[in-house]
């Protein structure tokens, strides 16, 4: 997952718990990658990722056999919500992005990822529920079966 600075866009892990979802921070993109963002969509930051990628391969190994609070602990940076904080969900299929927005009861937090739109929507759609409203590239607003 990708969440965009003024500056650049920060690369993040998602976690999901029983409990909530934790936000492991993976790496930064400067702010060339913002504009080649808005350029190429999802072939966004690739010289730099291509420079950063083992670095933060190297630091992520064994995040999957980590407990929350361990995640937590990994980087300053790193956070979570709690899925009873979570006030509503958004799920936007863009044409080169899937975007991902939460508003809970603290902030207002959007994503960008090139992962499919519809592995997205069953990823979050067990954790947030009813809580969770999805959008297609028309902007239609359409209700998950699944």
């Amino acid at each position: 997952m990708v969440a965009r600075l003024t500056m650049g866009s920060e690369r993040l892990r998602l976690f999901f718990t029983d409990r909530r979802i934790i936000f492991a921070h993976v790496g930064k993109r400067g702010a060339g990658a913002v504009s080649v963002t808005n350029f190429f969509g999802w072939l966004s930051g690739g010289v730099e990722d291509l420079l950063k990628r083992g670095r933060e391969s190297v630091s992520q190994r064994g995040v999957q056999s980590r407990t929350p609070a361990q995640i937590l602990a990994l980087d300053r940076d790193n956070f979570d919500v709690k899925y009873t904080d979570v006030v509503s969900g958004e799920v936007v299929q863009e044409e080169f992005s899937t975007v991902i927005r939460l508003l809970s009861t603290n902030d207002k937090l959007e994503f960008r990822t090139g992962k499919r739109f519809e592995d997205v929507v069953s990823m979050l759609k067990p954790f947030l529920g009813q809580k969770l409203s999805i959008r297609d590239s028309l902007g239609t607003s359409r209700v998950d079966r699944g």
